[in-house]
C-alpha cells in the first residue's frame, strides 16, 4: 500500500527557510545584473543619440562655425530637430523612465580642450518648459522658423513662442504673476511680470502698471547700457527687487533667486522713423542681435511684439505706423505706454504703445514691466495656463 502522508509542517518550515536563504543569497546578484542591464541599454540609447547628434552636426557645420571653433563652445541638438531630420524614430522611448522623449529634450555638445567634443543629453522631462509644451493649446504656442529668429546657437533665443490677445500663458512664480513670452533654446521661460498673483488666479490688467511708475530713461542716449532703468535694476541679482517710480518693488522673492539665470538680453537699436519701412520681421531681429548683455532682469524686446502682430510677414508697419492692426490679437499690448530694452539710438527712444511702437524722445517717461529668464530647473506643480489655473511653480 502507498503510503498517502503528506509533509509535516516541520518540514515544511524547513523548506521555505532553505528557500529563503537562496533568496537571500542570490536577490543581490540579480538585481545587480538586472540594474546592469538597465545601465548597458541606457548608456545604449545615449550613443545612438550622439551619434544623431553627430550626424546632424556634420551635415550643419556652417550653422555652428563659431561656436565648433572655440574652446568650450556649446551647441545644442533638440529631439525636434533630430526627428524632424529623422535621425531619430518619433517616438523614441527612454528606457530609464519608459517615456517618449520630449522634443525640448536636447543633446548638449561641448568642445573640449583638445579640440574634440564631449556629449550629454539633457532630459526636458519633469520642466517647466516641459510642462508648459506639453499642456499648451498648439494655436497659441507656435514654433519659431528662420524668419521669426530661430537660431539654435543662441540659448536665450526663441523656439516656441505665444501669440494671441489673451492665451493661455499665465504663470505664478515667487508670489507674483508673470505672462510666459516664449520658451528658448536651453528650456529656459522668458517671462514679463504682470503683477501680484490675486491668491491662485492671475491677470492682464490693461489699465495700469501693477505697482510699477512711469519713469524716465535717464540719459543722453537711448542705449541700454547708459540708460538709468539698467541702474535701477541693479540690485535684482541679491535682492529679487528693482527700486523704480515710489519705492522697491519685489519681482522675486530672495528664496526662489536662484530659480533665475543671467540670461542674454539683444540689445541692438530697432530700426526707427525713416529706417524701419520695409523691413522685415527678420531685419528687426538681426539688428537686436547685434549687441548684447547678460543680465538677471531686463526689459522685452520690440520684437517680442512685433512677432505676435506681423509674424513673419515680408514687412511689419506697426513701427512705421502703428494702428489698431497691430494691437489687435497681442497680449503684449496695454494701454500705457512701457519701454523695450532696444529703445533707439541718439536722442531717440521707442516705446511699445496700444496700437505698436512709437519713436519717442527719450525725455518721455513710460512704465517698465520687467522680464526674467525662469531656468530648466524650475519645476510646475499644476495648472493650464489659463488666468484661473495658471502654471505653479512650486
Amino acid at each position: 500500500m502507498k503510503d498517502t502522508r503528506g509533509f509535516t509542517l516541520v518540514e515544511i518550515m524547513g523548506v521555505i527557510a532553505i528557500l529563503a536563504v537562496v533568496v537571500l543569497v542570490t536577490a543581490p546578484t540579480l538585481i545587480k545584473s538586472l540594474k546592469t542591464t538597465e545601465n548597458a541599454q541606457y548608456d545604449a540609447f545615449k550613443d545612438d543619440l550622439y551619434l544623431a547628434a553627430e550626424s546632424y552636426i556634420e551635415s550643419n557645420k556652417d550653422l555652428y562655425k563659431e561656436q565648433l571653433l572655440t574652446i568650450g563652445g556649446k551647441v545644442n541638438v533638440f529631439m525636434k530637430t533630430l526627428k524632424d531630420e529623422n535621425l531619430i524614430k518619433h517616438k523614441l522611448k527612454n528606457p530609464k523612465t519608459n517615456e517618449i522623449l520630449k522634443d525640448g529634450s536636447y543633446i548638449q555638445i561641448i568642445v573640449q580642450g583638445d579640440g574634440t567634443y564631449k556629449y550629454n543629453f539633457i532630459d526636458a522631462a519633469g520642466s517647466a518648459a516641459s510642462y508648459v509644451e506639453s499642456s499648451a493649446n498648439a494655436k497659441e504656442l507656435i514654433d519659431d522658423n528662420s524668419n521669426s529668429g530661430l537660431d539654435h546657437t543662441k540659448p536665450y533665443t526663441s523656439r516656441k513662442y505665444y501669440i494671441g490677445k489673451n492665451p493661455n500663458n499665465y504663470l505664478i512664480f515667487s508670489g507674483n504673476c508673470f505672462s510666459i513670452i516664449h520658451i528658448t533654446q536651453n528650456n529656459s521661460l522668458k517671462l514679463i511680470y504682470e503683477g501680484t498673483a490675486n491668491g491662485t488666479t492671475c491677470v492682464r490688467n490693461d489699465s495700469n502698471s501693477n505697482d510699477l511708475s512711469p519713469v524716465l530713461w535717464g540719459s543722453t542716449s537711448g542705449l541700454w547700457d547708459q540708460s538709468n532703468i539698467k541702474d535701477m535694476m541693479s540690485g535684482f541679482a541679491g535682492s529679487g527687487s528693482i527700486s523704480v517710480g515710489r519705492g522697491s518693488i519685489t519681482i522675486v522673492q530672495s528664496k526662489d533667486l536662484h530659480l533665475i539665470e543671467p540670461a542674454t538680453f539683444y540689445i541692438g537699436a530697432t530700426y526707427h522713423l525713416g529706417n524701419a519701412y520695409g523691413q522685415t520681421l527678420k531685419n528687426h531681429i538681426e539688428n537686436e542681435r547685434t549687441n548684447s548683455v547678460s543680465e538677471f532682469v531686463g526689459l522685452i524686446n520690440t520684437s517680442d511684439y512685433l512677432k505676435i502682430s506681423c509674424g513673419s510677414g515680408i514687412s511689419c508697419s506697426c513701427i512705421t505706423s502703428p494702428s489698431s492692426t497691430c494691437q489687435n490679437d497681442n497680449y503684449l499690448s496695454k494701454s500705457y505706454p512701457y519701454w523695450p530694452i532696444n529703445a533707439g539710438t541718439g536722442v531717440n527712444t521707442m516705446h511699445v504703445i496700444k496700437s505698436g511702437l512709437k519713436t519717442q524722445s527719450i525725455s518721455d517717461s513710460a512704465y517698465i514691466r520687467p522680464v526674467i529668464y525662469l531656468s530648466q530647473a524650475a519645476k510646475i506643480v499644476r495648472g493650464n495656463g489659463s488666468s484661473t489655473s495658471p502654471y505653479i511653480v512650486s
